[in-house]
């Protein structure tokens, strides 16, 4: 009886060790920016129409990633991406979980917002993957951007 008492204890010390050792989940309470843009050299941005217009219904990027990681925000406050996303990390995008580089636009024209889309998109950012998930994209004015909400 006493070796199994100890055989049971060892498992216990053995199991306690394995935690002690595994590396800690990564938490982060997003409190902060960073910038993308085309890698220099892998191409620009296009529209399926050559030129965005009303008619337009796909952007699709090249290869992306980080331009800046701000150590202040606007409001003052430091950035809590600072040392975890680094300029030079890539940036994939991924929609109902399939990595692509073509994302939907809405159709309309003009000013106002139109609902790009219901599914989940999300960004995907260096190579730890750090995700952001977004329940919709809205299109603000074609003219500038496509805007993740």
């Amino acid at each position: 009886m006493r070796k199994i008492a100890m055989c049971l204890a060892g498992g216990a010390v053995a199991a306690v060790a394995a935690l002690a050792t595994a590396p800690p989940a990564k938490a982060l309470v997003a409190h902060g920016t960073f910038t993308f843009e085309p890698k220099p050299g892998a191409g620009s941005v296009t529209v399926n129409t050559g030129t965005i217009k009303s008619t337009t219904s796909s952007v699709t990027q090249p290869t992306l990633v980080v331009e800046d990681v701000p150590a202040l925000l606007d409001d003052g406050k430091p950035n809590n991406f600072v040392g975890v996303i680094a300029p030079g990390d890539f940036v994939t995008f991924a929609i109902a979980g399939v990595s692509t580089s073509t994302l939907p636009v809405a159709p309309g024209s003009g000013d106002g917002s139109y609902e790009l889309l219901n599914s989940p998109i999300e960004v995907h950012v260096g190579t730890d993957d750090f995700t952001f998930t977004f329940p919709s994209a809205i299109t603000f004015f074609r003219q500038t951007a496509c805007f993740l909400t």
